[in-house]
């Protein structure tokens, strides 16, 4: 199968939810996004795809792809019970979203790969800014948080453009194999300056500090279906065009991999720390993304094949994490009308599936065994150790401490903290209660069996080899 005709599927979809959409049935569009998304992932599951376009697969982008997918799937089954008063353009721009993000990951080719990330940003910024107002009522915060990223994002894409124009001027190519053989021979001033304009352009979108300031406005007032989709896909691919990036680059272990390094660990402490200041309940969650995002780059950075490896894993297990904390908040944030910690407590009793899930998730990101972020976590430590970088590794697991123990307090006062006996059940949607066990079940499966995941992580992040 011809693989932009797999592509096609989510924008097909997407004219018809718009369809549908402005006829004024948000459930039926909720129902043909859902749908669009799962026909996809099927598809891709199943068939063999034939590159075309700059388009192809590779082991790992294939499974970042299909990642990507599954989060689109209960994001959209989500957003069914979730935006029961959704506008017209949510279903559609939904999909494009989604459709932005699986184009990019399947690029092998630096033109494309950017024209599909500025297509899952635009519709992003829109979907940030769908409701109009906050949780509470607050009109204009979803506006605002959309407009900041916008604004940093729009910054972040003049700077990687311009990488990417020095990069085709060297290699007089936009793919990612020609550009990675061109690479080798090139001045290393000009490696340092593409590196450092990639690191700040992409750095920007993955949420790496100091680049994050858009991202807990934007997770925090975005309708939570959105939340899902920018914590389990949007971030990881953009963390993921730049590892794609940083590969091709640069040739060899040099400074600036020292930096990026630096920059990883400083935002592991950074979001780890920032969680002790945030009182809502979705920011808190988004300081804890930036966390993640460090730990991501901080593997992918080390550029060696177990920390590819590790990196990369971290990337999916982190996906597969954040979407079940964030489903598993919007649970809570639809039925009992709040998303302010200090307004929450003794849901344990309430919400034993929601509760469950949510310790799972953290456990989880936690990197506590037998969970999947362990094994993950434990890969990029031993590259680390390997590379000669223990110390440097060791500031890593000390910066997380804060971030384990914010999760503790949000825990405790949130599931356990006055709770009754024979206290009245809260009826929680069936697609949250599924979403959460099928992505508790993963962090479970994984965990006991990375080999699941790691032996589809081999050969390189670009061009199939």
């Amino acid at each position: 199968m011809d693989i932009t005709m797999l592509l096609a599927i989510p924008f097909i979809f997407a004219a018809i939810a718009c369809g549908v959409s402005f006829a004024k049935k948000p459930k039926v569009g909720g129902a043909v996004a859902t749908l669009g998304v799962f026909i996809t992932l099927v598809m891709m599951f199943y068939l063999p795809l034939t590159p075309a376009y700059g388009l192809a697969t590779t082991q790992i982008s294939q499974l970042v792809a299909m990642t990507v997918l599954i989060i689109g799937v209960l994001a959209s089954l989500c957003s069914v019970s979730y935006m029961t008063d959704a506008k017209a353009r949510f279903y559609p721009l939904l999909l494009v979203f989604i459709g932005g993000t699986l184009g990019l990951v399947l690029s092998q080719n630096i033109m494309m790969l950017y024209l599909f990330l500025e297509v899952a940003t635009l519709s992003s910024t829109v979907l940030i800014a769908h409701e109009g107002k906050d949780s509470y009522g607050n009109k204009g915060r979803t506006v605002d948080a959309a407009t900041k990223y916008a604004f940093l994002n729009v910054m972040a894409s003049v700077l990687a453009l311009i990488g990417l124009i020095l990069i085709y001027q060297q290699a007089n190519s936009f793919d990612l194999k020609a550009i990675a053989t061109a690479m080798a021979g090139a001045p290393k001033n000009l490696t340092y300056l593409i590196s450092i304009l990639l690191l700040i352009g992409l750095g920007t979108k993955g949420g790496l500090v100091p680049l994050h300031a858009w991202l807990p406005d934007a997770y925090g007032e975005a309708p939570t279906p959105v939340t899902i989709m920018l914590a389990g896909a949007m971030t990881e691919v953009a963390l993921y065009a730049l590892a794609v990036m940083l590969y091709a680059v640069i040739p060899a272990f040099s400074v600036v991999q020292y930096f990026i390094l630096l920059m990883a660990v400083l935002t592991i402490a950074v979001g780890s720390l920032l969680m002790f200041t945030e009182k809502d309940l979705k920011k808190l969650l988004a300081y804890s993304s930036i966390e993640q995002s460090g730990l991501i780059i901080f593997g992918i950075a080390l550029m060696s094949p177990l920390a590819m490896v590790g990196g990369v894993f971290q990337m999916v297990n982190h996906m597969l994490m954040k979407s079940l904390l964030f489903i598993c908040a919007g649970a809570i944030i639809f039925t009992v009308g709040t998303k302010k910690i200090d307004e929450l407590s003794g849901l344990a009793k309430r919400m034993p599936v929601v509760a469950v899930g949510f310790i799972i998730g953290f456990l989880a990101i936690a990197g506590v065994p037998p969970f999947n972020g362990f094994q993950s976590e434990y890969m990029i430590l031993q590259a680390a150790f390997n590379a000669g970088l223990g110390w440097l590794a060791a500031i890593a697991v000390v910066s997380t401490f804060p971030m384990f123990a914010m999760y503790l307090i949000v825990m405790q006062k949130i599931f356990f903290e006055g709770a009754k006996e024979g206290a009245e059940r809260i009826k929680v949607p069936a697609v949250f209660t599924v979403s959460i066990i099928i992505l508790s079940l993963a962090c479970i499966v994984i965990g006991l069996y990375p080999e699941l995941i790691t032996k589809l992580i081999t050969g390189s992040l670009i061009g199939g080899t």
